[in-house]
């Protein structure tokens, strides 16, 4: 039964179909496990079987043309009249390419928008041009992520691990899209098995893992779901919500 997911917050039927979804600046499909919940929260999506949980979510821009992707978005939106908004989207960028950089790329690429909005209300209109520009300038500074760091950021967004580590990696091709799956379990005492798959799409980076319940009811489900996703093209560049 096809069942299309709507608003943000809303849920889909348990074991349907969904319609095209966009994750984020993902557009794909999936099919919800027989028995699990959907809840659409937009670039997060929450699947759910009693307390038992898993999560696909957009983790941001995976390259370089994706953070100048979200450099034009935020220019875009301070010329609509919407500096706030715009100023708030630079100032939490969240990106495997700036979180591994060393602290002078950082500095470096930030430096002439931070002296251009120390004040936002009162930045010079003049200078947000030249400031956007350089953070678009700046982008191609920055180290270009590698299937390792791409994998790495997924699971430290997901997990603490300080208390984990990699017990099983693999790569998968899944409609097309090659995905890093790996589990994860404690450090000591290697129970509390965990898992994870990410991808980079279309300069974004996507992922699903288990957040908690029981093992026997998210592992199925995790395998289930993941062979479902189709990432499909021409996701829009309003994605975000």
């Amino acid at each position: 039964m096809l069942a299309l997911v709507v608003a943000g917050g809303c849920g889909s039927r348990q074991g349907a179909t969904t319609g095209t979804v966009d994750v984020g600046r993902h557009h794909l499909r999936f099919q919800v496990p027989k028995g699990w919940e959907h809840l659409d929260r937009g670039r997060q999506q929450l699947f759910r079987n009693g307390e038992t949980r898993l999560l696909l979510e957009d983790l941001g821009p995976a390259s370089r043309e994706g953070v100048v992707r979200e450099v034009r978005e935020a220019e875009r939106l301070w010329r609509g009249g919407q500096w706030m908004v715009a100023h708030s989207r630079i100032q939490n960028l969240r990106s495997p390419i700036l979180r591994y950089a060393s602290s002078d790329q950082r500095l470096d690429f930030y430096r002439e928008w931070n002296n251009a909005t120390y004040v936002p209300a009162a930045a010079d209109s003049a200078a947000i041009g030249p400031a956007f520009q350089a953070l678009i300038d700046g982008a191609a500074e920055l180290p270009e992520s590698s299937d390792a760091s791409l994998l790495q950021y997924s699971l430290e967004n997901a997990f603490d691990m300080r208390r984990m580590e990699i017990g099983s990696r693999e790569k998968k091709t899944i409609h097309g899209a090659d995905w890093s799956v790996v589990e994860v379990w404690d450090r000591v005492s290697h129970i509390w098995r965990l898992r994870l798959a990410c991808v980079e799409n279309d300069g974004c980076l996507l992922a699903l893992w288990t957040d908690m319940g029981r093992i026997e009811l998210a592992e199925p489900a995790f395998e289930a779901l993941l062979a479902s996703i189709e990432l499909l093209p021409d996701a829009t560049d309003g994605g975000h919500r």
